[in-house]
């Protein structure tokens, strides 16, 4: 119940590219929510074994500062449990100067 900078105490991060976790989650709906910043790298994510989706969420201002952001993966799940695998990509984007994930919750519906 946390929200702003606080939330980044405890997170779940990692910079290699190939490290994967896998969330148990149930519910309709699943997003990300993160700190986003200059050295924030893509990720891959799949829902119960699902095809891979690439996710780049870096933007003109991450180039400049870290800040708490969010981002919805899919909302139109069956209601129940899922599983969420998450990996860090070897992609970033251009301006980025990393490939941290620093991951501060998962949100559900």
């Amino acid at each position: 119940n946390r929200g702003g900078w606080e939330c980044f105490d405890g997170v779940l991060e990692s910079n290699q590219p190939g490290s994967e976790v896998e969330l148990p989650f149930t519910g309709r709906a699943v997003g990300l929510y993160f700190r986003l910043g200059p050295e924030t790298g893509d990720l891959d994510w799949s829902v119960d074994d699902s095809p891979w989706q690439a996710l780049r969420v870096f933007d003109e201002y991450a180039a400049k500062f870290w800040r708490p952001n969010y981002r919805v993966l899919t909302e139109s799940l069956a209601p129940g449990p899922h599983r969420l695998r998450l990996r860090v990509s070897a992609d970033r984007a251009p301006l980025a100067t990393g490939n941290w994930t620093k991951l501060a919750a998962l949100l559900t519906r």
